[in-house]
């Protein structure tokens, strides 16, 4: 893997001679098989070596996101790096996504949906690659873990979806009587991951563009507007 990363020889050995070789490898061939591009795994293996090297990591200690977070504090500190916030938030959200996948932050998350590898996916590639915030990330997911328990609940899977469905979903937040920016933001958040879904070939193509977020109005209450079919029928008084 190493050899692929990097060309210096001395790079190369400083990598394999680091503590954690396993585990560290291990990571990076997970992100590569979901398809991190080589730049973005060049970041990860840095500050997988940032990591080791501050903490002087050998063991899984349940207590290690503390000790990262303190890392964290002491890496971004102008007289030991001039680092910027975003190389700041990088290291961290780097580190803490590979102590996540090797099981080291203590974390029991309750059995989800069937879909938990796409996510995962999405989210690695939105993150790493689009400079997404973790907390953007986290709440696209909560988003589209909640359409995917929705829909396993009515036994339905990815690529069978279709935009009637995904109306159906959205529909439910209009019942509940949530606010047109809120209906917006998981509609937007559906639409991505959707859109990244089509780009894999895990759904139907072009689904995504049928997603329609309700236009929003910051500081009025108006009604919620027409429905996708009576829009439909007012489209086609129009015709001709």
């Amino acid at each position: 893997m190493f050899e692929v990363l990097f060309s210096r020889p001395h790079a190369i050995a400083r990598y394999r001679s680091a503590p954690l070789l396993r585990e560290r490898l291990l990571y990076l061939a997970h992100c590569k098989q979901i398809g991190i591009k080589l730049e973005t795994l060049c970041k990860i293996a840095a500050s997988q070596l940032d990591l080791v090297r501050i903490l002087d990591l050998h063991d899984n200690d349940s207590s290690i996101l503390l000790k990262v977070e303190k890392a964290f504090r002491l890496w971004s500190l102008p007289v030991e790096r001039k680092s910027r916030p975003h190389a700041r938030r990088r290291f961290f959200g780097h580190t803490k996504r590979w102590m996540r996948f090797m099981g080291w932050l203590g974390e029991h998350e309750a059995t989800r949906h069937s879909h938990t590898r796409e996510v995962t996916i999405f989210a690695a590639r939105m993150s790493s690659e689009h400079g997404w915030a973790d907390t953007t990330v986290e709440g696209c997911c909560r988003t589209i873990n909640c359409f995917f328990d929705w829909l396993e609940g009515r036994g339905v899977d990815l690529a069978s979806v279709g935009i009637d469905m995904i109306d159906q979903f959205v529909a439910r937040y209009h019942a509940r009587g949530c606010s047109r920016s809120t209906i917006h933001l998981y509609a937007q958040q559906l639409r991505g991951f959707v859109r990244f879904a089509g780009q894999q070939g895990w759904c139907k193509p072009g689904l995504a563009d049928g997603i329609m977020p309700p236009q929003r109005y910051p500081g009025e209450t108006i009604p919620k507007g027409l429905s996708r079919d009576e829009v439909i029928r007012q489209l086609a008084t129009t015709e001709g």
